[in-house]
C-alpha cells in the first residue's frame, strides 16, 4: 500500500511563486539577446593551429592489418 502524494500539495505560495519567476526569467532569456546565437568565430580560432593525430595515417593501418594477420596465425597455428 501506498500514499498517493499531489505535487503541489507541499508547496508553498512563495514557492509557487519563486518558481513562476524563474520560470519567466528562463523565458525571458532563451527569447531575448545573442545567448543561443554564434557565428563560431572562437571555434574556428580554437581549431586553427590543431592537427591530425599523426603525419602517417597509412602507418595505422599497417600495424592495424599486422596485428590482425598475427592473431589470426597464431590462432590457427596454436
Amino acid at each position: 500500500m501506498g500514499i498517493l502524494v499531489n505535487q503541489t500539495s507541499g508547496r508553498s505560495k512563495l514557492q509557487e511563486r519563486i518558481e513562476a519567476d524563474l520560470r519567466a526569467k528562463a523565458v525571458a532569456a532563451s527569447d531575448g539577446g545573442d545567448a543561443g546565437k554564434t557565428d563560431f568565430a572562437e571555434d574556428q580560432e580554437y581549431l586553427k593551429d590543431l592537427r591530425t593525430a599523426t603525419n602517417f595515417p597509412w602507418l595505422r593501418t599497417v600495424v592495424i592489418f599486422t596485428t590482425v594477420v598475427l592473431a589470426a596465425v597464431l590462432f590457427f597455428v596454436i
